[in-house]
């Protein structure tokens, strides 16, 4: 696990990936690769009237939310001193973490994502597990800790799996 890639993205999910990919990088010695992805809806306003077109306003402020994650991401890894790259980019996410994640060893993604800049949910991680040649780990959002030589499955799913037997 050298190759870790991060989806990153301002929803309640956020803090759990980033403790999991930090967590694998140290017991690894790995490398984290932050992929911020910005969703060109993120950009335009609709009207049903006259069509989609882009605010300057809006372009300023999601510019300004993207700089202060980057560095609020680039601080923390800093701090756990390890190694990391971080891209910005824009479009459609499960694409892009599929074309970035071909030598990843891992992808690290959360098991749903919440608010995004729009408010709307991005289930993202079954596109990115069926297209992508990566494992992915699926992180809860509540997840504090991530054991990476722990149980593969959680013991609230071992202990569900025991009663139904």
């Amino acid at each position: 696990m050298k190759s870790i890639l991060l989806h990153v993205n301002a929803d309640e999910g956020q803090p759990s990936r980033l403790q999991a990919a930090i967590d694998l990088a140290r017991a690894h010695g790995g490398r984290i690769h932050c992929v911020a992805i910005t969703p060109y809806s993120a950009y335009a306003v609709g009207d049903p009237f006259i069509g989609a077109f882009m605010l300057a306003e809006s372009s300023t402020s999601i510019t300004e939310h993207e700089e202060q994650q980057r560095a609020e991401i680039e601080q923390r890894l800093s701090h756990e001193a390890l190694r990391f790259d971080y891209t910005q980019l824009s479009g459609d996410a499960p694409l892009w973490i599929t074309n970035r994640a071909r030598l990843a060893d891992v992808i690290v993604l959360s098991r749903t994502l919440g608010v995004s800049l729009r408010e709307e949910p991005l289930p993202i991680v079954a596109d990115v597990a069926i297209h992508a040649r990566a494992p992915v780990l699926a992180v809860p959002p509540e997840l504090e800790r991530f054991d990476p030589n722990g149980p593969i499955l959680g013991r609230e799913l071992i202990n569900r799996i025991h009663k139904a037997a």
